[in-house]
């Protein structure tokens, strides 16, 4: 994959990961909790998007899927994942390369944990919502 440097000047996307993670086949799935967008090589704050928006914009609990390699590791942390919106092409598919990085400083870890309390309310209330819709679109013929 190709290598992202900061010199790039490309709006980026910051993705708060959580410590719970899922292994498929070839990856593992991992809950965003919270993104924030930037321009100009992470020097210019654009926009934050909560969890409930990322839940209106996918139309679901939003998972993704992280390759990892020598290099790039997922672990049951939370992790900041740098998402450079410049396209790229390999063997004829397109990418976006990233870099994942553990959160370590304690004050962020506080303040994450309070973000994860958030997020579980906002799936249950989801999951809740929706159980109440499937409940509500049951016909029945006779």
């Amino acid at each position: 994959m190709h290598s992202q440097t900061s010199s790039d000047n490309t709006e980026i996307i910051k993705l708060l990961l959580s410590d719970i993670t899922y292994r498929n086949e070839y990856s593992y799935s991992v809950l965003p909790m919270k993104a924030c967008l930037f321009s100009d090589d992470d020097v210019n704050y654009k926009k934050d998007i909560g969890f409930q928006e990322l839940i209106d914009i996918c139309e679901r609990v939003p998972y993704i899927y992280v390759n990892t390699n020598r290099t790039r590791k997922v672990f049951k942390q939370f992790m900041i994942m740098t998402i450079y919106m410049s396209e790229h092409e390999y063997e004829g598919n397109k990418y976006y390369g990233y870099t994942i990085e553990p959160v370590t400083r304690e004050r962020d870890l506080k303040a994450v944990e309070k973000i994860k309390a958030a997020v579980t309310d906002a799936i249950k209330e989801y999951r809740e919502t929706e159980k109440q819709v499937d409940d509500d679109s049951i016909d029945f013929e006779f």
